[in-house]
């Protein structure tokens, strides 16, 4: 549903191909896997290349990656916490190169309040709904399943549709939820290589969540990454992953 109920006037959030690029590339980095420098620039490049809030999203991921990095393996000779930051370094000059033209124009003409003018308090209409991500989508094709996400998405903060993850995704999380509960009260390990895609999930999901992290963020001056409820798609992808 996120693709389709975009549609023309969002075309842009159609294009978020590099956001799988961008996990799988961090995921091997954390792994210690081995990736060239040539693969990392090019997806860094792809990432900030493909609107501002997929360039977004793959910054903050990269910002995980580093901190997974850091821990893993402290900062001397750290080969995959340098390539990490070298990843989020291009991904930041790319993207403000691709803003640029707009930076130089409100610089010189100041911003056009006519068309948008954002506030922090947006976050909050546009906040990520967990329960729209676990239950169906509106309009499902089964009445029970369409009646039932039109009560939940019945409510004075609505945000916006196509949030739903679909049932092998949201089993996915709900997957991982378990094994997190069994490592914190018994001796069973959490999976190493489920833990970059679950820490993701989890620091996204309170990011991006109504009245979350991301309002913060808002305040302090992103103001115009409003709808962060978009960044489901990039947890769905964590969850088809797991």
């Amino acid at each position: 549903p996120y693709h389709l109920i975009r549609g023309s006037n969002h075309l842009f959030l159609s294009g978020y191909y590099a956001i799988p690029l961008v996990l799988i590339t961090l995921y091997f980095l954390t792994q210690k896997t081995n990736i060239s420098y040539k693969e990392i620039i090019i997806v860094a490049i792809i990432s900030a290349s493909t609107g501002a809030y997929y360039g977004i999203f793959s910054l903050f991921t990269c910002l995980l990656c580093v901190l997974i990095c850091f821990v893993n393996g402290g900062i001397k000779k750290n080969i995959y916490l340098k390539k990490s930051v070298i990843f989020g370094a291009v991904s930041a000059i790319t993207f403000i190169l691709n803003l640029l033209p707009s930076l130089l124009y409100i610089m010189k003409h100041g911003e056009n309040t006519s068309v948008a003018s954002r506030t922090p308090g947006e976050t909050e209409i546009y906040g990520l709904q967990i329960t729209d991500m676990f239950f169906p989508r509106t309009g499902h094709r089964i009445g029970t399943f369409a009646r039932l996400a039109g009560k939940i998405h019945d409510t004075p903060v609505p945000s916006e549709l196509g949030q739903a993850l679909g049932i092998i995704a949201s089993l996915s999380i709900i997957l991982v939820g378990m094994l997190a509960f069994r490592s914190f009260f018994s001796d069973k390990k959490f999976p190493n290589e489920l833990k970059f895609f679950s820490f993701t999930i989890l620091a996204f999901t309170l990011i991006a969540v109504t009245s979350g992290f991301g309002l913060i963020i808002s305040a302090v001056g992103l103001k115009d990454i409003r709808s962060w409820n978009r960044v489901s798609i990039l947890i769905a992808c964590c969850a088809l992953f797991i």
